[in-house]
């Protein structure tokens, strides 16, 4: 099946869903940006730059179809915040500096000097539309010292783990995590960029790599010790983490003592920007062990709340690759004739980190399988074995022995 019937079959899916009282048009997914006091978490460099950006890239439109959102303001603002969380001071330039000689003072200047927004269509169902910039770069005199491409991805929305109402989410919305991921990505580009690394060492920086800051403020989001899902970390992919919190939570919730689960949301996200955005985050466990060693992303995480991290993967396949069913239609009618035979498997693991000790992760794994079969006598009725509500129960079994372990009293840090 193409990609493209797939996301319109997943999207009638959805609507029946919806139809039927299920679903909720309102995403769980719901998009911020940087406030322009907020701060990074990275560590400024002493310089003062010139920042300009071209007025084409002001009036830029985002949407598919014929349903377009202003996005030039958003990419401005954007822009300019990144490089400011970048420098120790940014001034706003008038003119492209190769034109009009920047003030006196600066170490140069980057200029935004195009930014191009792919073109949607219909096959755009579920994933948003990548946007690029070009930033050219500017000695102190205005001189141009080269140029950079930065292109974004596309984020396709993690269905597998997300509720339905993702699908409805609105073009505006799609807009702000577009170039939020975008600014994350702009920001580490500039960074490494060999033209804003001869500024610093002809300013004298010695430390030349962006880090974690440890220096920002944070707000406790979550209770004391909370245990948070982590999205996929293969991909990052924006999620509400529904199914993992509907798979462990309630079964978690029900035994004693109680276990609350919780997702990292977009707020929590933005407490780490630019880390833990889909273009910057760290792919895969070892990124991600390697990125959880950081002393400053850790002690984020504690002050957040967040004493536990779930990384969880798998989920359910069901099969129908043995025996035979054919379909037809004549004059007097039509249906289905035969019967079809398979599997239908239900597999998770599950990484838990504890924050607060340097011991490795804990590991689980569950596999439950089951035998399909579906009959077809005009229609076909598929007979499916519940194997994801006990591989479920299973896991959330597994987990809570971790933090309460068989015969010992009951107390949790």
């Amino acid at each position: 099946m193409g990609n493209a019937a797939y996301r319109a079959l997943s999207l009638a899916f959805s609507l029946a869903v919806l139809v039927s009282g299920c679903g909720s048009l309102d995403p769980k997914i719901h998009p911020i940006l940087p406030e322009p006091e907020q701060r990074a978490m990275v560590e400024p460099w002493p310089v003062k730059v010139g920042v300009y950006v071209a007025p084409a890239a002001t009036t830029l439109q985002y949407g598919k179809g014929w349903v377009k959102t202003p996005a030039g303001e958003t990419i401005d603002s954007t822009f300019r915040w990144g490089l400011a969380q970048l420098f120790a001071e940014t001034v706003p330039l008038g003119a492209p500096p190769d034109r009009t000689p920047p003030p006196a003072g600066l170490a140069g200047s980057i200029e935004l000097a195009e930014v191009r927004i792919r073109e949607g269509n219909k096959a755009d169902v579920l994933g948003t539309l990548p946007i690029t910039y070009v930033l050219r770069f500017h000695g102190p005199g205005g001189a141009p010292e080269g140029s950079l491409e930065i292109a974004g991805k596309p984020l396709n929305f993690d269905t597998k783990r997300t509720g339905t109402g993702l699908l409805f989410m609105s073009g505006e919305d799609e807009m702000k995590l577009v170039i939020r991921d975008q600014t994350a990505l702009m920001m580490l580009g500039v960074a490494r960029a060999e033209q804003v690394q001869h500024w610093l060492a002809q300013a004298g920086v010695t430390v030349h790599t962006l880090r974690p800051s440890p220096a920002t403020p944070v707000a406790t989001a979550f209770p004391e010790n909370s245990l948070v899902i982590l999205p996929d970390v293969e991909h990052w992919q924006h999620t509400d983490n529904a199914r993992p919190i509907g798979c462990i939570g309630p079964p978690l919730q029900s035994m004693q003592p109680a276990i609350a689960v919780a997702s990292v949301d977009e707020r929590t996200r933005m407490q780490f920007f630019p880390w833990l955005e889909p273009a910057t985050a760290p792919l895969g466990m070892a990124a991600l062990n390697t990125f959880l060693a950081t002393p400053e992303i850790r002690a984020r995480f504690r002050a957040l709340g967040i004493r536990y991290l779930l990384a969880y993967e798998g989920g359910t396949e069901t099969d129908f690759d043995s025996g035979g069913i054919a379909c037809g239609a004549g004059m007097g009618g039509g249906g289905c004739f035969g019967v079809a035979w398979g599997e239908r498997v239900s597999e998770f693991k599950v990484q838990l980190f504890d924050l607060a000790a340097a011991e490795t992760p804990a590991e689980f794994h569950v596999r439950k399988s089951g035998g399909t079969f579906m009959p077809a006598f005009i229609l076909p009725i598929p007979i499916i074995p519940a194997t994801e509500g006990i591989a479920c129960e299973a896991l959330a079994r597994q987990i809570h022995a971790y933090f309460y372990p068989p015969q010992t009293p009951p107390q949790r840090e």
